[in-house]
């Protein structure tokens, strides 16, 4: 997982790249995170097919929150299913990429459902706070968050929410990010939201065939993306 958010003061652009199919279903992965049923949502799960993957990915979602200070708030929530052992290595660590200049530290909570319904929940404790991976003549405070997940075998179901707080260090200066819909692995559910002022107007990038349901409510304006 790679993610790095930059903040603006008056806008935010985003650009959506590649597009799956539009679905639209009452599934555990639908619930509010870590509140489904453990057995219940991997017996979901084992019906979703991964083709020749090693794992497929249940729920993919962002919600990017912006004020018209600067200020934001990010929250990532991923579900994935372990197929097969290749996919146990990559998977079987969470690493959050953060830059101090752009964001308070991330907050990471996660659980792993065995295939028998045994809950594994992340202890705080086991992220590791680190320097980022630098090229070797590039020099900055990025940062990133490690940990390994507990409990992660085949049949096991990850989920995981990762929030940012971040904030605008350089006055009027803009900001954007990218989110992708599919592409690396069978994806059942993707979304994405953006929660703005109805003041302030997002510049989007959509490069989906996915059509965008708005809608303003207290003078914010929410913008999202399904698949």
């Amino acid at each position: 997982m790679h993610f790095v958010l930059r903040l603006r003061v008056a806008a935010f652009a985003a650009v959506i790249a590649l597009c799956g199919g539009v679905v639209f279903a009452s599934d555990p992965w639908d619930a509010a995170a870590f509140s489904s049923d453990p057995k219940e949502l991997v017996a979901a799960a084992e019906k979703v097919s991964s083709g020749d993957a090693g794992f497929v990915v249940l729920l993919d979602e962002a919600n990017f929150s912006f004020e018209a200070d600067g200020k934001s708030h990010t929250t990532q929530r991923r579900m994935v299913r372990i197929v097969d052992d290749s996919a146990i290595e990559g998977l079987g660590t969470i690493e959050v990429p953060w830059a101090p200049w752009y964001n308070d530290r991330p907050t990471v909570a996660a659980r792993v459902v065995s295939k028998e319904g045994t809950v594994h929940m992340l202890d705080a404790k086991a992220l590791i706070e680190a320097p980022a991976r630098e090229d070797l003549d590039i020099f900055s405070d990025n940062r990133v968050l490690r940990a390994p997940l507990p409990g992660v075998a085949v049949g096991s179901v990850i989920e995981y929410v990762i929030e940012f707080n971040g904030y605008n260090p350089i006055g009027d200066a803009g900001a954007s990010d990218m989110f992708l819909f599919g592409g690396y692995a069978p994806t059942q559910r993707t979304r994405m939201t953006i929660d703005g002022p109805a003041s302030l107007q997002p510049k989007i990038v959509n490069k989906t065939d996915l059509q965008p349901k708005t809608e303003e409510k207290n003078g914010r304006r929410i913008t999202t993306f399904e698949s």
